[in-house]
């Protein structure tokens, strides 16, 4: 089911995109890994079996995620397309024909949809981001599969290129559970602004995505409770540690 956008699109966001990386069924749906098993490839299986529960339902959080931001934040698709994947599992050569199918996910008919023959998703598409920043994009909003290998390169690219980078750290992983702390240590030390999905949304709703980005975004809230006469105030504050 269709969630619609809560967030509206002002000035600020227009210089911003979400990227959603390998959101596909190769990397996140558990039952890809099983089908290739049944086909009898043994070839590799060590690198299929980290597909779990865990990146179906960041595939499914990721989904929810999209369908809130898109009217501010245009996303964007990349996936795989990788022929070698036909080589290493002839057996399974038939499933590959879905790979970069989205899985949980759903792509609207005017999203953008680029593809990538490496794990970084630069490479192939040069041209591609060099005419959004013709149309005054300056920054990236990221998320996807996998942190320590994709989303990681891809970070790294776009920062070289000039582009603003923040990684929304709960709607990212890794294949396995063992590396996700390197990876994300990783992410950290490339100069990504790591942000949770919660500071996005809040920094979406206030039109101030830059303001997180740089870690200045601050939001007051004040409630007064009549009852009892009792006042409370909150103050939340995202700074660069």
């Amino acid at each position: 089911m269709r969630i619609e956008s809560v967030v509206n699109m002002g000035p600020q966001q227009r210089e911003w995109i979400h990227l959603n990386i390998d959101v596909t069924v190769e990397t996140a749906d558990p039952r890809f890994n099983q089908a290739v098993k049944d086909a009898g490839s043994n070839v590799g299986q060590a690198d299929l079996d980290h597909l779990s529960n865990n990146l179906d339902q960041l595939a499914e959080n990721i989904a929810v995620f999209t369908n809130k931001t898109r009217d501010a934040l245009s996303p964007v698709w990349v996936f795989s397309d990788y022929d070698a994947y036909k080589d290493v599992f002839p057996e399974a050569a038939h499933l590959f024909e879905e790979q970069g199918r989205p899985h949980k996910v759903e792509r609207g008919d005017n999203d953008d949809v680029i593809r990538k023959t490496e794990p970084n998703a630069v490479p192939d598409n040069v041209e591609y981001f060099e005419r959004l920043k013709g149309q005054g994009i300056k920054g990236v909003v990221i998320t996807g599969l996998y942190a320590d290998i994709c989303v990681l390169e891809t970070a790294q690219s776009l920062l070289d290129e000039g582009f603003q980078v923040m990684v929304v750290e709960d709607l990212v992983d890794t294949n396995l559970e063992e590396t996700r702390a390197e990876g994300m240590q990783k992410l950290k030390d490339s100069g990504a602004r790591m942000v949770s999905e919660t500071q996005v949304m809040d920094a979406l709703g206030h039109g101030q995505l830059n303001e997180l980005h740089r870690g200045s975004f601050t939001i007051e809230e004040s409630t007064q409770r009549n009852a009892g006469n009792t006042k409370s105030a909150q103050c939340i504050s995202y700074l660069r540690l």
